[in-house]
């Protein structure tokens, strides 16, 4: 029963994590810290189309006493749809179809246009306040979501204060998928690759009750960025 409870609960949370996103902004704006938060809502450059990328994931729950690893080699086409192709898969064979493999599943519905937008970065959703300069002259962008809900976060985003570059996101989630679940941290780093901001690295924990602690892990290797042929790291 605990192993169930911890398998739906670290799926529902990986869900989350694949769903955010950030569109465009619809307001003008006035002051120094509005004007922030409208560069990360309209940030400059080119946004990320079409990528290849290897990728590995990470699960454990049962305060790590079940764990499981699956790379995956990744994709968007032209047409914004997914694909992934599993290359290697170790560990526990519940976390592999519950939460890893289901993750890839669901990052490929994400992208289709019904799926978008539930837990996106917009005004719809949250309130945006910009606060202080933080480590590296990052600037913290505070994040509170209109209503309370499983899909939306407390906390905050680190961007670029003179692009609205998103540098990094840290929350938890404003209302818990489920009574199993006590508390859930979320995290995701970004990069600049081929000129071009992505995705580098999602985590998350969760405190699930009866079966302890749970964690999430998936990091991005690219090798074509906008069509682009980039050098895996």
């Amino acid at each position: 029963m605990s192993t169930r409870i911890a398998l739906t609960a670290v799926s529902v949370i990986t869900t989350i994590m694949l769903a955010t996103v950030t569109p465009h902004a619809t307001s003008a704006p006035s002051s120094a810290g509005e004007r922030v938060v409208d560069r990360f809502l309209h940030p400059e450059g080119p946004i990320l189309t079409t990528y290849q990328a290897h990728r590995v994931l990470e699960a454990s729950t049962m305060g790590g006493r079940m764990q499981a690893r699956v790379e995956a080699l990744t994709s968007v086409d032209h047409q914004g749809h997914f694909h992934y192709t599993v290359l290697r898969e170790s560990g526990s064979s519940l976390i592999r179809e519950h939460v890893l493999l289901k993750a890839l599943e669901t990052e490929g519905r994400s992208h289709e246009p019904e799926e978008q937008g539930r837990a996106a970065l917009t005004p719809d959703n949250y309130a945006f306040t910009a606060g202080s300069v933080v480590a590296d002259g990052l600037v913290a962008i505070g994040l509170r979501p209109h209503k309370p809900h499983k899909m939306l976060l407390n906390g905050i985003v680190l961007v670029q204060p003179e692009t609205g570059e998103i540098a990094r996101l840290d929350g938890s989630l404003s209302d818990n998928p489920s009574w199993w679940t006590r508390h859930v941290d979320i995290s995701r780093r970004y990069g600049r690759i081929a000129g071009v901001s992505v995705p580098l690295e999602m985590s998350s924990h969760a405190d699930i009750r009866v079966a302890g602690d749970s964690d999430f892990r998936m990091t991005y290797s690219y090798s074509m960025v906008n069509g682009v042929a980039v050098r895996a790291e």
